[in-house]
């Protein structure tokens, strides 16, 4: 998985990736070597973004050919958030109601300064041990330090300082790391 990747034509990339496993409209998703990897694409099928759905460390790739550091699965939260200078936008749900029953899945999207490489990422940590602890630590740090906030539906930016919010995402799940990610404009 490269950056240069985005932009080319589908059929270029299947000539490396073979055929599409699953096809949702403009959403393909492949399995090469075992890994879970899809791609979007525009009305001319040239591809938009690149993603790796199950991250390990038999599913990786070198991270420095999307302008990361070191091997995929070993991103956390935190080295994502920093190439994006600390502008990066979090999603957690931090009760054990996260919609359909659903486990819980923790995010973070980070867009690079137009100067840098325009990119943007969005990574995920589905839920495990690790990311279970920090989303409870979270929960208990906000009920500490926001008393009576309600945990469901649209706090951030009402009741918490997003900022705020930011800071204490990144204590928690700053080093929690990441399971998968999709890069692209």
């Amino acid at each position: 998985m490269t950056a240069e990747m985005i932009g080319v034509q589908r059929s270029y990339f299947e000539q490396i990736s073979g055929l599409a496993k699953r096809v949702n409209g403009n959403y393909r998703e492949y399995d090469v070597g075992g890994c879970v990897v899809s791609i979007s694409e525009d009305k001319k099928q040239a591809i938009s973004s690149i993603a790796l759905g199950n991250i390990s460390s038999d599913c990786t790739f070198n991270a420095e050919k999307i302008y990361l550091k070191g091997p995929a699965h070993k991103l956390t939260f935190a080295k994502l958030n920093e190439v994006g200078n600390g502008s990066g936008a979090f999603e957690v749900c931090l009760e054990t109601h996260c919609g359909n029953l659903a486990d819980p899945v923790y995010a973070l999207a980070v867009e690079t300064p137009r100067a840098m490489t325009n990119i943007g990422f969005t990574a995920t940590v589905e839920y495990t041990d690790e990311s279970g602890e920090a989303a409870w630590r979270l929960k208990k740090n906000i009920e500490k330090r926001f008393p009576g906030v309600e945990l469901y539906g649209d706090y951030l930016g009402k009741k918490i300082p997003e900022n705020i919010y930011t800071e204490m995402w990144l204590k928690e799940f700053g080093n929690v790391h990441i399971t998968s990610i999709r890069f692209g404009y």
